[in-house]
């Protein structure tokens, strides 16, 4: 069941991502910026134009997580940062602006929001992977929505008044102390991190596989998100359920097999499983990077979007034969790999963790006796 804790997040994590894209897609489609001379009449300088800005906002978004992590990572009280990241994009918003200020704004807010409030997440998850997806997901469907309906005069003013909502119920979201201020935390796993990076850095490339592929229609883009959408929704549900080993395995392996078919049919419907197969990946890589670094989610969170960084600022790369499509199977296989080997590296940190809670479980046993007997015996407590 999704507690309202995470439901408010998820609906936050697509407001957030919505705002972004609409502000973006809204200003391309503004009368006063088609009717430029250096823009009008020329879709190629338009579509540049809106990479160019999409670009910029995912490096101050990405880019900067993972020093918002550490910082956060160091703070007890979440609600705070979680509200201030509604408010950048609420001014950036303000027509007045220039584009360029407001995609900072945009980036600033999208950058603290997913640190603090996945960090939130994350600490009520239980250690299940499940609600990690629900929130992911939330920001993909933010995404398509204000790709969609970014240009219609509405959009910005709605997305407006959900995030104003958003604020102040961000006040009733329950803080948590982060885990260093209560146990002694085991090191950084290195090994789980490295293969992890290494798998979220190689996968980033192919999440934007298909759209240099297909046809740039819109049936055919929204098909494949759609698809993405729903693999992040699913993966951590399939991974409590199954295991992280058997799902990881079986959904890539056969995106694998599945995609063998894409060259000779060019199916869209094709390209949206797969994606999805891939996709289920997403929400288990994150969750075995939190405990990877545990009791560090903030830093966790933002080091896994910064390794997705390159696949999404690369030039458009094609696969259009079945020479270069193994490319991608060899990718697919060693992602497999990596995640297996960061999940069994992932367990000796749990094993590690489960001894510190043991010990300090007997230590504080140990000096709640050391009470009792002071309070039955007080002259004995004195000596």
């Amino acid at each position: 069941m999704i507690d309202k804790q995470l439901a408010l997040h998820t609906i936050g994590h697509f407001s957030i991502d919505a705002i972004c894209a609409a502000v973006i897609f809204r200003h391309v489609s503004d009368p006063m910026f088609l009717y430029d001379p250096v823009y009008y009449s020329d879709d190629v300088e338009i579509k540049k134009y809106t990479l160019m800005m999409f670009i910029l906002l995912s490096i101050i978004s990405f880019a900067f997580r993972p020093l918002a992590g550490i910082i956060l990572d160091r703070k007890p009280l979440m609600t705070e940062y979680v509200s201030w990241s509604f408010v950048f994009p609420m001014v950036a918003v303000l027509p007045f602006l220039n584009i360029w200020i407001k995609i900072f704004l945009l980036g600033i807010g999208n950058c603290l929001f997913h640190a603090a409030a996945g960090s939130a997440v994350v600490k009520k998850s239980s250690g299940k992977a499940a609600p990690l997806g629900v929130f992911i997901a939330g920001g993909g469907i933010g995404t398509i929505v204000g790709m969609t309906f970014g240009p219609d005069p509405l959009t910005i003013p709605v997305l407006l008044v959900l995030l104003a909502a958003m604020l102040a119920l961000s006040f009733e979201f329950p803080d948590t102390v982060p885990l260093r201020r209560t146990i002694l935390l085991p090191p950084i796993n290195r090994n789980a991190v490295f293969f992890l990076s290494l798998c979220l850095l190689i996968r980033s490339f192919f999440d934007y596989m298909p759209f240099t592929e297909l046809p740039k229609t819109n049936d055919a883009v929204y098909i494949i998100i759609f698809g993405a959408i729903i693999g992040k929704f699913v993966g951590g549900f399939l991974a409590d359920k199954f295991s992280i080993r058997r799902t990881i395995t079986i959904s890539l392996i056969w995106a694998a097999i599945i995609a063998i078919f894409i060259p000779a049919t060019k199916f869209t419907s094709l390209w949206s499983v797969v994606h999805l197969l891939m996709t289920i990946s997403i929400p288990v890589t994150v969750f075995l990077m939190c405990k990877a670094m545990p009791g560090r989610p903030s830093l966790a969170i933002g080091w896994a979007a910064a390794c997705t960084l390159p696949g999404m600022i690369a030039p458009d790369y094609k696969f259009t034969d079945y020479s270069s499509i193994l490319v991608m199977y060899t990718a697919l296989f060693v992602t497999v790999a990596l995640i297996l080997l960061a999940s069994k590296e992932v367990k000796k940190t749990d094993d590690m963790l489960k001894l510190l809670s043991a010990v300090a479980a007997r230590e504080k046993q140990r000096k709640l006796q050391k009470i009792n007997r002071n309070v039955s015996n007080p002259d004995q407590g004195r000596q």
